[in-house]
C-alpha cells in the first residue's frame, strides 16, 4: 500500500497530525476518520505496549491517515515491532548525533541498506503481499527524527543530512528542559525553534512540531512546516469533559432553578 503521509512530503505539501494516546479501538478509529493526515502513536510516554499497538493499528487499518509510530527509544527491537505490525512509519526520540540518526534508518532499512529482521507478520498482510512488500518497504517507510535536545540542534544540519532520514520534529518541551540545563538559566526557545525550523527549510527537509492553536498550525504551516501535530485524543476527552461541564454548571447558575430537580415539586 503507498504511503499517502511520505508521498505529499516528497511533493511538498503540508501535512496536519494529532496524537494517539488511548488504544481504545474506539477511540482510535474516531480518531482515524476525524481526516488527519497522520496519527503519531505515542509508545514513548503512554502505556502502549505490542498488543495494544497491534490493536491500534488494526482500528487503523480503513483509514487513509498513516499511523506513525512514536517509538520508545532508538533500539532496533522497538523498529521492528511497529513496522512488522504494519505502521507506515517511526518518529523516534532521543536523536542527538550522526550516528544516532544512521542507527534509526538503519533499523527501519532491510539488508544491504540497513539492518531490520526479516518477519513482517501484518505489514505484509500476513504473508499474502510478502514480495510486495519487501520490495518497496524500504522506500515506503517513513522516518521521522525528534529534535529535543541542544545537542541534537548543535548536530543537526549533519543529522538531516543522513540518508534516509525523511523529516525532523521538534518535542518542545524536551528541548526547552535541554537548553535550561546547558545554559542555567531559561533561555528563549521559540527562537530556537525558529532556528531549527530555518536550517530544515533550507535544506528542503521537511519540518514540523505541535501546535499550540489552530492559529499556530496554520501560521506555521504557512512559513513551510510540512509535518504539524494539534491537539490528541487524551487533551480532547478532557477538554471536551470539562467544557461541557463547565457550561452545564453555568447554565444552572445563571438562573433560579425552581422545583425539586427529583420530584418536580415546587417549593413553597
Amino acid at each position: 500500500m503507498q504511503n499517502l503521509l511520505l508521498s505529499k512530503l516528497r511533493e511538498g505539501k503540508p501535512t496536519i497530525g494529532s496524537w494517539v494516546a488511548l488504544s481504545d479501538p474506539y477511540c482510535v478509529e474516531v480518531m482515524a476518520n476525524a481526516g488527519y493526515d497522520w496519527l503519531i502513536i505515542d509508545t514513548e510516554h503512554c502505556p502502549i505496549g505490542p498488543e495494544s499497538l497491534r490493536n491500534i493499528l488494526i482500528a487503523m487499518g480503513q483509514s487513509p491517515t498513516a499511523a506513525i509510530v512514536r517509538l520508545m527509544n532508538n533500539h532496533p527491537d522497538y523498529f521492528k515491532t511497529a513496522l512488522d505490525l504494519g505502521a507506515a512509519g517511526v518518529m523516534v526520540p532521543g536523536i542527538e548525533t550522526v550516528e544516532d540518526a544512521r542507527r534509526a534508518v538503519a533499523a527501519s532499512r532491510y539488508p544491504p541498506a540497513g539492518t531490520r529482521g526479516c518477519g513482517p507478520v501484518r505489514a505484509s498482510n500476513y504473508f499474502k503481499h510478502f514480495d510486495r512488500y519487501m520490495e518497496s518497504a524500504n522506500e515506503d517507510v517513513l522516518v521521522i527524527l525528534q529534535i529535543e535536545t541542544a545537542e541534537a540542534v548543535s548536530q543537526l544540519n549533519a543529522i538531516m543530512a543522513v540518508p534516509g532520514v525523511d523529516g525532523v520534529f521538534v518535542g518542545p518541551s524536551d528541548l526547552a528542559l535541554s537548553l535550561t540545563a546547558r545554559k542555567g538559566h531559561k533561555p528563549d526557545v521559540r527562537a530556537v525553534i525558529d532556528q531549527v525550523f530555518r536550517a530544515a527549510h533550507a535544506v528542503g527537509m521537511p519540518y514540523g512540531t505541535l501546535a499550540e492553536s489552530p492559529a499556530e498550525c496554520g501560521r506555521l504551516i504557512r512559513e513551510g512546516a510540512q509535518l504539524m501535530t494539534i491537539g490528541g485524543d487524551l487533551g480532547f476527552v478532557i477538554e471536551g469533559a470539562a467544557v461541557t461541564l463547565r457550561d452545564a454548571r453555568a447554565r444552572l447558575e445563571s438562573q433560579e432553578v425552581v422545583g425539586d430537580v427529583r420530584t418536580g415539586s415546587s417549593q413553597a
